[in-house]
């Protein structure tokens, strides 16, 4: 049987940030972009029957970010910044969320892939790095064993391969995840990010406020994160991980109670080539948690 986290992955990942989601849309709007693009920095590609959307920010080699479940290309905030001094950034919104199109579900991996691809085919992209957290990983991965010589280096951050070897959330985690949410939309926020972020961190109100504001601003339709949560039901690169011939670093809190570290572990000894980062004491959003190790760690693997 499959193993079961994997399919809870999309409905933990979405019980963080769906909360305060837009009800169900129209079809018609359901097919659409829904927003004012003269209000965002980037622009939309069409790709894969889809408009996508992206933000590109400094010069050099590209490097291309791809979010989890549930969030937008602010997700990166405090990582672009540090990178951009060094790479071309692309950031983009996945189908389903943000200022992409939302069409109607379910999502496949194959369908994340081949938006990626057309992505980088429209933007002229030959090779890219690309660094993908949470199931943004999964697209990573596949896309790097389906389209090697598209990509130079690998960065998967708090994510997993899948499949039986997956070691699932505790049960504790669990129960609280699948607990029907209480309260106003910003207490139910709050209480989701402390799963996803350290004691220290939830401390301060200032940097909460902030995640809770990014995650009401434009809330995902609940039938976008659905959509996107089905892409856990059936992903499973455990088997094909020895595919990826490009250099990774594997990066993880040691804290993560979401995607337990030891998936981290699993990949990094099925990678060649493969680099393993630990950050102790933080959680499944480490990267926005405490950037500066992270942005100084991964620097120094895409440069060298």
């Amino acid at each position: 049987m499959k193993n079961k986290l994997t399919i809870l992955i999309g409905i933990m990942l979405g019980a963080i940030i769906g909360c305060g989601s837009k009800p169900n849309l129209s079809p018609i709007e359901k097919s659409e972009s829904y927003y004012d693009k003269s209000l965002y920095p980037g622009e939309t590609v069409k790709v894969n029957g889809i408009d996508l959307y992206y933000e590109k920010n400094g010069s050099g080699p590209f490097l291309i970010l791809i979010e989890g479940l549930g969030v937008e290309t602010w997700l990166y905030e405090n990582n672009v910044s540090a990178l951009s001094k060094h790479f071309t950034i692309i950031a983009y919104d996945n189908r389903g969320i943000g200022h992409s199109s939302i069409p109607v579900g379910p999502y496949t991996i194959d369908m994340m892939v081949d938006d990626l691809l057309g992505l980088m085919d429209s933007l002229g992209i030959g090779k890219a790095s690309l660094m993908g957290a949470s199931m943004g990983g999964f697209t990573a991965m596949e896309f790097a064993i389906r389209h090697p010589e598209r990509v130079e280096k690998l960065v998967l951050l708090s994510t997993t391969a899948g499949g039986k070897e997956h070691v699932p959330m505790s049960m504790k985690t669990l129960t609280k995840l699948l607990k029907a949410p209480e309260g106003a939309p910003r207490e139910v926020i709050q209480d989701r990010l402390t799963m996803a972020y350290s004691d220290r961190f939830m401390a301060d109100s200032a940097r909460v406020e902030h995640l809770i504001d990014l995650r009401l601003q434009n809330p995902q339709p609940k039938y976008g994160y659905k959509a996107q949560a089905a892409i856990g039901l059936k992903f499973d690169a455990s088997k094909r991980l020895h595919k990826i011939n490009v250099l990774t670093f594997i990066g993880h809190g040691r804290e993560d109670i979401l995607v337990p570290v030891i998936n981290g572990e699993n990949m990094h000894k099925k990678i060649p080539n493969s680099t393993l980062k630990i950050y102790e004491g933080l959680e499944h959003q480490f990267f926005v948690e405490d950037p500066e190790p992270f942005n100084k760690d991964v620097l120094e693997f895409l440069l060298r």
